[in-house]
Parts: C-alpha cells; sequence; structure tokens
C-alpha cells in the first residue's frame, strides 16, 4: 500500500470515529446491529457532474492534448482499466464539478430502498444508514442537502479518491469502531462491490463477531 493511500485511510478512519456513537441500528430480523451503506453517483442518482481528466507525458511534463470529461461511472474503473494501461502517461483529475450535484435523477429502486429504511427507524437513536462516495470533501454539503430535501437527513462520507480499498476499509473501520457484525452496502462499481464482499473472509472481523458477520454487497445496475 502507497504512502498516499494510507494517509487518505487515516483520515478516513478518523473519520469513523467521529461517527462512531451514531453508526449502525438494532435489526428486528436478527437482533444484530447493522448499517446500509450506499454509494451516491449511479447507485442513488444520476447526474451530469463529470471528473475532468488531462494528460501529460511523464518524461517531459508537455500536455498530451485537450482535457475531456469521465463520467462518475467511468471515473469509478478509470485508474485500472485505463490509467494503469499507460504507464508513461500522468493523469490529472479535477474534481470541480463534483462539489454539486448536477441534474439529478433518482434511481427508483435503491432510493425506495434508502427512503423505506429511513421512514420505519426514523426513531432509533442512531443512523440505519449512510452515504459513502468517492466525490471528495466539497460534495458532503450538496449530497447532504439534496437528500434533505427528501426528508432524509443521514451521515454522508467523502473520500477523496475512487481506489476500492478507501470504502472497504471504512466499512471495515466502522464495524469494529461501533460493533456492527452486519452490513449490506450498495454500489454501481463491480470493484467496490467486490472490496466490500471481501470482508466476509476479513480474519480481524471473523475474530470479532464469528457467525454473526455478515457483509451482502449489493451491484446496483442502473439504467
Amino acid at each position: 500500500m502507497n504512502e498516499k493511500l494510507k494517509s487518505i485511510i487515516k483520515s478516513v478512519i478518523l473519520e469513523v470515529q467521529e461517527e462512531r456513537s451514531k453508526l449502525g441500528v438494532i435489526s428486528s430480523r436478527t437482533g444484530l446491529r447493522t448499517l446500509r451503506v450506499f454509494d451516491f453517483d449511479d447507485t442513488l442518482a444520476k447526474t451530469n457532474s463529470r471528473v475532468c481528466v488531462s494528460e501529460y507525458d511523464k518524461e517531459t511534463d508537455a500536455p498530451i492534448g485537450d482535457e475531456y470529461a469521465i463520467t462518475p461511472a467511468e471515473y469509478a474503473t478509470f485508474k485500472v482499466n485505463v490509467a494503469s494501461k499507460h504507464p508513461e502517461i500522468e493523469y490529472k483529475y479535477d474534481y470541480r464539478e463534483f462539489a454539486e450535484v448536477r441534474d439529478p435523477k433518482i434511481i427508483d429502486f435503491t432510493f425506495a430502498i434508502l427512503r423505506n429504511v429511513v421512514r420505519k427507524l426514523r426513531e432509533e437513536s442512531a443512523f440505519p444508514a449512510v452515504i459513502l462516495t468517492a466525490r471528495g470533501h466539497d460534495a458532503n454539503k450538496n449530497i447532504a442537502n439534496f437528500l434533505r430535501s427528501f426528508d432524509i437527513d443521514i451521515p454522508v462520507i467523502t473520500l477523496s479518491g475512487s481506489a476500492p480499498e478507501l470504502k472497504s476499509n471504512w466499512i471495515k473501520e466502522a464495524m469494529l469502531t461501533k460493533d456492527i457484525p452486519q452490513i449490506e452496502f450498495f454500489d454501481d462499481s463491480p470493484l467496490n462491490v467486490e472490496a466490500v464482499a471481501n470482508l466476509n473472509s476479513d480474519e480481524v472481523l471473523k475474530a470479532r463477531f464469528g457467525t454473526n458477520l455478515r457483509v451482502r454487497s449489493r451491484l446496483i445496475k442502473a439504467h
């Protein structure tokens, strides 16, 4: 794990600690503390927010072509599917549009799940769900305001990076810090879904929760 990723994960752990007294509710079915974790883009809503990408020659630092924009779905896999295949190119990312929720259109399937969870558990003393997004910290307020317009007031956790390990590590630390053995995770990225599903075999979590450990990681295919 490189130093930049370690630094990001450290800041993520601090966010978990700030929310540790609020996360997860007791499931009426299992009697165990449960937390639902939702991605935002292409999971709860489609927007016109884009990531702007510039390419530079690593040897000369000369720009290559013009800046171009990619969708949140493309960004989720860009570093693996594109950047990793061109080691001679340095990619720079501009997230200025990610601070905004542009022209949002809700995705009925997952948005209905979120609204139902929040409605049923509104009287609980802890949050039943959180938003976990790679949009970056500048987007936090706008996403929270968008959700409040639907009477949904839950924590929005914004990560400055798209590496799947960021989401899986945030969830793992939340589970350990707040004693949450059950997670239901919703995301449109297969890489994120796989990384979170792998928590079912995490030795630290298995030692902590034993047979109560249950991480359900669901791939959302927005149309």
